[in-house]
């Protein structure tokens, strides 16, 4: 398959937004030209939902990426680290994906919509459960020590009130 032709074209700019292309960064990138186009397949890959988890996961990263590092360049220049981001950094780029990924239309059954439901249950819980072993110790391993015991009084609270043996017996 041969290359696909060329097109010269000719924009006019801001200073601004001239500005933003000098300082845009991508890893093939590196003249004017080659940024237009990187900043192009951004826009496509954006416009054009993913069709696959792993592409999904690919634009979920690329999208996140630059604030995750800085937030991890943050934490490196004060010489310590929160778990709680580390949990957050890990947790959101799969459940964006996996949102992103879902592919909900009109011919979207109840079983697809089942699947939807227990896949963002199930990263819901694993993150509730992530969040929780944080409070486990008298200090959690965060920038303030007690931010998961002060915002999860609330959430053990409710989740004492279910009743595990409610299941069972519907399942009896």
């Amino acid at each position: 398959m041969s290359p696909a032709k060329s097109i010269p074209l000719s924009v006019r700019l801001s200073q601004d937004e001239a500005d933003f292309i000098a300082r845009f960064n991508s890893d093939d990138a590196v003249t004017p030209s080659e940024k237009v186009r990187a900043i192009i397949r951004l826009a496509r890959a954006r416009s054009d939902r993913p069709s696959s988890y792993a592409g999904a996961l690919r634009l979920a990263r690329e999208l996140l990426t630059p604030a995750i590092d800085e937030i991890s360049h943050a934490q490196n220049e004060i010489h310590q680290r929160s778990e709680l981001l580390a949990i957050m950094n890990e947790w959101l780029p799969d459940m964006v994906a996996f949102v992103l990924a879902t592919q909900i239309g009109d011919k979207t059954t109840k079983e697809d919509l089942l699947k939807t439901e227990e896949g963002l249950a199930e990263r819901c819980f694993r993150l509730m459960e992530a969040l929780l072993r944080l409070g486990v110790t008298e200090r959690a391993p965060c920038f303030n020590p007690n931010v998961i015991r002060d915002h999860a009084d609330h959430i053990v609270e409710l989740s004492s009130m279910i009743d595990p043996t409610k299941k069972q017996k519907k399942e009896a």
